[in-house]
C-alpha cells in the first residue's frame, strides 16, 4: 500500500456490529455483502503516524494510529478525488466531536430493504460514509446521490475508487 496522504479516504472492513448490520442489509438488498462498510479520512500525516478522522459508535474522532491499517481489519487507501483536499480535511476537522448517527445507520437499514421508505436522521450526527462523501464534496469531488446521508461505504467506494487528486 502507498503512504496515505492527507484527504485520502480509507475503506475498510470491520466487524463490529454496525459493520455487520450494513453487511446483512446489503445482503438482504443486493444479494450480497460488499467488502467495504467502513470509510475514514486522513487528516494530517507524520513519520510514523496518521491522524484519522471518522464517524464510530462514539461519535467523529481525531485519532492517532501508526498505520492506515489499523481502521479495519482489511484497508484500502484511496487517493482523495476532491480538488482541494485541503477543504476535505477543514470539513472533517469541523465534525470532530459531533455524535454518531444512529438514526442515520436505522434509516440506510430500512432503506436498503424499502428504498421507497421515509429517510430520517437527527442533524449533527454522521455515519461513516456520509462523513467522508460530505467532507469530499467540502473538497469539490461532486456526484449525484440522491441522498449522500443514504450512501453505504461500498457505494462511495465504487464512486471514488477511480478518481484522482485535483480531478
Amino acid at each position: 500500500m502507498r503512504e496515505p496522504l492527507p484527504g485520502d479516504v480509507i475503506f475498510a472492513h470491520g466487524k463490529g456490529f454496525i459493520a455487520r448490520a450494513i453487511q446483512f442489509g446489503e445482503l438482504l438488498r443486493w444479494k450480497r455483502g460488499r467488502r467495504w462498510n467502513h470509510a475514514a479520512i486522513v487528516a494530517e500525516v507524520r513519520p510514523g503516524q496518521v491522524r484519522v478522522i471518522q464517524a464510530e459508535g462514539h461519535g467523529v474522532t481525531s485519532t492517532w494510529v501508526r498505520s492506515v491499517a489499523e481502521v479495519g481489519s482489511v484497508v484500502e487507501l484511496v487517493p482523495c478525488p476532491a480538488a482541494d483536499w485541503q477543504r476535505v480535511v477543514e470539513f472533517a476537522e469541523a465534525q470532530v466531536h459531533d455524535d454518531y448517527g444512529f438514526l442515520s445507520i436505522l434509516s440506510i437499514a430500512i432503506s436498503i430493504v424499502a428504498p421507497w421508505f421515509l429517510t430520517i436522521r437527527q442533524p449533527g450526527t454522521w455515519v461513516c460514509s456520509a462523513l467522508a462523501g460530505e467532507c469530499l464534496r467540502a473538497g469539490g469531488w461532486l456526484h449525484d446521490w440522491p441522498d449522500v446521508y443514504q450512501v453505504s461505504p461500498a457505494q462511495l467506494y465504487e464512486a471514488v475508487q477511480n478518481g484522482t487528486r485535483g480531478v
